[in-house]
């Protein structure tokens, strides 16, 4: 496998350990999502199998494309391990308090599809039960959305001119197009 690291380092024009790094995360997350953290590639991000990309440096198009492909082509011969199946998604979450949705009745139990964190706004999708949580500072106040007919694919912050903030400033992406929080019907 280290030879197969090595050639995909050197196709990509990064180091051994930043390949090394999104396979781990592609193991993670079952061969189809990776949440990573890595210098090389842009800090923090995320990659979903279907085309969500996100890196630290938002407006590195070409960073994120070479993410998105490297990532592609790891999943390829990249699966969680046997044992992993039964670990929640949560467990590599970027978020300070890892299972923060688990008493929310609406996904207890469930795993969420994604998870992760934009600023300040902490966020889990649960596709099955079309539910999108919210919560923002890591303050403990947790809102609950229904997605409706969405099927989220993706995350980003909205480019705003002026004083928008938190949740507001997200904009999620799905088979519909791009929406924000403020479309949703909001349960709790």
């Amino acid at each position: 496998m280290t030879n197969d690291l090595q050639q995909l380092a050197q196709r990509f024009g990064v180091s051994i350990d930043a390949v090394s790094t999104l396979q781990q995360a592609l193991q993670r997350g079952g061969g189809t999502m990776a949440q990573f953290n890595h210098p090389e590639l842009g800090g923090m991000g995320q990659w979903q199998q279907g085309g969500m990309v996100m890196v630290g440096d938002m407006f590195n198009n070409g960073l994120k494309a070479k993410v998105d492909e490297l990532c592609r082509e790891l999943s390829k011969t990249t699966s969680a391990p046997k044992q992993a199946f039964g670990m929640s998604f949560n467990s590599f979450s970027f978020s300070s308090n890892l299972a923060w949705w688990s008493d929310i009745a609406d996904v207890q139990g469930q795993t969420p599809n994604s998870a992760g964190s934009q600023n300040s706004t902490e966020y889990a999708y649960f596709r099955d039960a079309k539910r999108l949580l919210l919560r923002e500072n890591g303050n403990g106040a947790i809102a609950v959305y229904d997605t409706l007919q969405h099927v989220i694919a993706g995350v980003s912050q909205a480019q705003q001119n002026g004083g928008g903030k938190g949740a507001q400033s997200l904009v999620f992406q799905s088979q519909l197009g791009q929406f924000g929080v403020d479309s949703l019907k909001r349960i709790a």
